[in-house]
């Protein structure tokens, strides 16, 4: 915000930089161009998709900079006044589409908060806020002051309120009243009570203690809880027991250091390891658990269930991925097909016909899911202790799977995997005998009688 030599205030830059400047917080020319904090999404993707609604965007970033005093580079609308939380948070949305999509749309809404008194706004999550739905709602009237209004309104005649509010799961405008969304149907009074849920219990997973054992191993507590396991057909399941879990899949170094051996095809001492049948999964936990030292911890390692691992896996979720839904951000949370490409070794005629490969990442790589566990999707398939079968009907406890059978299930897709493969509740499964170069582990660990 610039002051003219008579005044007057100018807003500049709206996220859009000079290409000859030469201030370093700004990008340079062959960039995309802009002052990055107050750049909207579209644009840092690619300046093709930008718009008038992404000016209103940066406007809203720099309204957000003078009210909190912070970088609009990481928002956090608990620190805006409660009287602007709701215009601001609308108008900060990623989608360009659910934003205001007018100039006078956005100027109404903050003269609207100007003439009310400040209100407590329902914000179940800083970056999705969405007024509470309750079934006493009535059509057309404004929650905060009551007034009625036609349905056509997109603000109150009364108090000047946004009288719309985003779709908890498909992000559609829909008017505030109304508690099952048009676009999509979803329940907004049981969305928002879930994500508050899942909210607690990600919270509660950052603060779960962690613990190093004796060749390096980490693991954090997996809480216990109650979950629908599956996808299409669910059912019930409930671990009356916490655990720990890998916080990483087993590596080429750990491997080597209980076994004596490497066996993965592709190697690399923080690789996870890989071309390891169930066998020699189980034989890895046996002597792990052995050991002096973790005899000596009260330690005793083995491979998670099936039921242990998807519980972990989705970590409070009931979406597709641990993440959500959007399978386009699954790279980045996963190794798979798309992106776990390598440059071949070789000269130029090795080159020509095959000029890369695919394989497994070290692990640890992508972003974690909401427990802290990473790579649950892709990088490799992960052995489970359970033989392959048809699931339980009804709530189970403490599930094992069946008693016996020919295959021993795996899970998290790997590598060499389309998305379809690496969701949260896709199963497969081998025999105990086969070794794969995208199949490796990842143990749990439990105090010894458990």
């Amino acid at each position: 915000i610039l002051l003219t030599a008579d005044g007057i205030p100018k807003l500049t830059d709206f996220g859009l930089a000079k290409a000859d400047s030469r201030d370093h917080t700004m990008t340079m020319a062959g960039a995309v161009l802009g002052t990055l904090d107050f750049m909207p999404p579209e644009q840092r993707q690619d300046t093709a998709l930008t718009d008038h609604r992404s000016d209103l965007w940066s406007l809203a970033a720099t309204l957000y900079q003078m009210v909190t005093g912070e970088s609009p580079r990481v928002i956090d609308l608990d620190d805006v006044p409660q009287e602007l939380r709701l215009a601001l948070s609308r108008a900060l949305k990623m989608k360009p589409d659910v934003r205001y999509q007018t100039a006078p749309e956005f100027r109404d809404a903050l003269l609207g908060c100007l003439r009310s008194p400040a209100t407590d706004v329902a914000t179940p999550f800083a970056d999705s806020p969405v007024a509470e739905v309750t079934v006493e709602s009535v059509a057309g009237r404004c929650p905060k002051c009551q007034s009625q209004n036609e349905s056509s309104r997109s603000f109150c005649r009364g108090c000047g309120k946004s009288l719309r509010v985003s779709c908890v799961s498909c992000s559609a405008d829909i008017p505030i009243w109304e508690n099952f969304c048009g676009a999509c149907g979803g329940n907004q009074k049981e969305l928002i009570a879930t994500q508050s849920a899942e909210e607690k219990s990600r919270a509660a997973a950052m603060s779960a203690p962690q613990i190093t054992n004796s060749i390096g191993m980490k693991f954090t507590l997996i809480p216990s809880g109650t979950f629908e396991m599956g996808e299409r057909q669910t059912h019930t399941v409930t671990l009356t027991q916490p655990f720990y879990l890998g916080i990483y899949a087993v590596t080429d170094e750990q491997y080597s250091q209980v076994m004596s051996r490497n066996p993965s095809r592709f190697k690399g001492p923080q690789n996870p390891v890989e071309s390891v049948s169930w066998d020699d999964a189980v034989e890895f936990c046996r002597k792990l658990s052995v050991s002096p030292t973790e005899k000596t911890a009260d330690r005793v390692y083995r491979l998670p269930t099936e039921a242990e691992w998807e519980y972990a896996c989705r970590a409070g979720t009931t979406t597709k991925y641990s993440f959500g839904g959007d399978e386009s951000q699954l790279g980045e949370y996963a190794w798979l097909e798309d992106n776990s490409m390598f440059p071949k070794p070789g000269g130029f005629w090795s080159n020509l016909l095959t000029p890369s490969i695919k394989h497994h990442h070290p692990v640890g790589g992508k972003k974690p899911n909401p427990w802290g566990l990473y790579d649950m999707h892709g990088n490799v398939w992960e052995w489970c202790s359970d033989w392959y079968g048809n699931y339980p009907s009804g709530t189970t406890t403490d599930t094992t799977g069946p008693a016996q059978g020919s295959f021993r299930v795996f899970r998290g897709g790997s590598w060499s995997d389309a998305a379809e493969f690496c969701r949260s509740a896709f199963r497969s499964r081998s025999k105990p005998s086969r070794r794969l170069s995208d199949l490796g582990f990842r143990v749990a660990c439990v105090p010894s009688g458990q």
